[in-house]
């Protein structure tokens, strides 16, 4: 909690004072971004929605936070390192209110250009509801096997794993987020390994995660 309200506190300090543009469907944004600069973005939800914003970048690498009416940070995307792709931010409004996008230039580089656009905003379905939670639990994943707590992470993992499979289906291209988790979950076989053996459970968990990574 201390670590969320410290992100929270330097993230507003990052952004004091900037503009905040309002992002519209059908109204796409081009703007150049270089090195240490940010941009800000605000769009109103009601709860229940579902959104999903785009982030072409087009020679510089950025990451997106998103951050609820209550001002804390809710969740960070930056799963695409490379400079010519495209970062997506995918989010169902617990509550009604606004929802702020911040936009980051990752890296030493010059000013380079970016697109953002809302691709999607509707009603959310379970579908929606039921990724949505997969990420959540991702996230609680990667704060335990940063943190060494390997046995309480391994649970999580399969949770993850398990809710994909089952809301996107076993071909589902590993794309952004999906992407990213399959990573970490590779990375978890390649630990338990190291720790002298793998269960015929974590092993079979690791063959799912190499067979759906690129």
């Amino acid at each position: 909690m201390e670590t969320l309200k410290f992100v929270t506190l330097a993230l507003c300090l990052v952004f004091a004072g900037q503009e905040v543009r309002s992002l519209e469907p059908n109204h796409p944004v081009e703007r150049e971004i270089a090195s240490g600069e940010a941009h800000a973005y605000q769009i109103t939800l009601a709860e229940g929605q579902y959104l999903a914003v785009t982030v072409e970048q087009r020679g510089i690498d950025v990451g997106v936070q998103m951050l609820g009416p209550d001002g804390n940070l809710i969740v960070e995307f930056n799963f695409e390192a490379r400079k010519q792709s495209q970062e997506k931010v995918e989010q169902v409004a617990e509550v009604t209110g606004s929802y702020r996008l911040n936009v980051q230039a990752k890296g030493e580089r010059d000013a380079a250009g970016y697109e953002i656009r809302v691709a999607e905003l509707r009603a959310a379905t379970e579908k929606d509801r039921a990724l949505q939670g997969a990420r959540k639990l991702s996230i609680e994943f990667l704060k335990m096997y940063r943190a060494g707590k390997y046995d309480e992470a391994r649970p999580l993992a399969e949770q993850v794993l398990e809710i994909r499979e089952k809301a996107l289906g076993l071909e589902h291209p590993c794309r952004n987020f999906f992407q990213q988790s399959c990573s970490d979950l590779h990375g978890q076989g390649r630990l338990c390994q190291s720790r002298g053996g793998i269960s015929a459970r974590d092993r079979h968990l690791g063959e799912s995660v190499r067979a759906r990574t690129p």
